[in-house]
């Protein structure tokens, strides 16, 4: 059922119809225009992204309005959507063809063995790189020092981890790839600002807020 509070365009669309889009030939470089979400044509949903968490909230909510468009499903729909904006936007810069196709295998291994204990040493032996050369392309291709990236994704694993109050912060910390919880409860207050369980606190409590 087509829902008259959302309009899907394409990309010929939106480069005649909106002037921002105009200035480049790349749609993912410049921000979509206010109040339209940029959106990937296919992709998965992986453990590591926010988006999946904000689907199955959505699912959960329109499931007890009886898949009716009221405002919280607009609102968890909305919610979504800026996710999946942002993480597009996130691997569409990886996937500019000025990154070398090393480098976007470095980043894919990273994502898929973030929960192992990993050193840029380590690394750069998995693929056969001098350490130093590793951690200087990586750098000049993603903004990021390798561990620093590593821990990123990490704690981003960790914060949809959070939302599941039968585990522990030692657990999640140790299914993350930190060996010391400590350290996994500094860098992620470092990042986000709040500790894991004031993270794990002010998420529930906005879970409820959508009841």
């Amino acid at each position: 059922m087509k829902d008259p509070d959302y309009s899907i365009y394409n990309r010929g669309s939106l480069l005649r119809n909106r002037p921002i889009f105009k200035e480049s030939t790349d749609i993912t470089s410049t921000p979509p225009p206010r109040e339209n979400f940029l959106l990937p044509e296919y992709g998965e949903l992986s453990v590591e992204k926010r988006s999946r968490l904000l689907f199955v909230q959505l699912l959960d909510i329109a499931k007890r309005e009886n898949y009716m468009p009221t405002w919280r499903c607009h609102y968890a729909l909305n919610l979504l959507l800026m996710e999946a904006t942002n993480e597009s936007f996130q691997i569409n810069r990886f996937l500019d063809s000025s990154v070398p196709i090393h480098v976007l295998d470095v980043i894919e291994w990273i994502r898929t063995h973030y929960d192992q204990p990993l050193s840029v040493a380590s690394i750069a032996e998995q693929f056969g790189y001098h350490p130093t050369y590793l951690t200087n392309i990586f750098k000049k291709y993603t903004g990021y020092p390798i561990l620093t990236y590593v821990n990123r994704t990490r704690i981003a694993v960790a914060k949809n981890l959070l939302t599941n109050r039968t585990l522990s912060i030692y657990r999640i910390a140790d299914m993350c790839g930190f060996s010391d919880e400590k350290y996994f409860m500094k860098l992620f207050k470092r990042y986000e600002g709040i500790t894991p369980t004031q993270y794990r606190k002010a998420f529930h409590q906005k879970k409820i807020n959508l009841t």
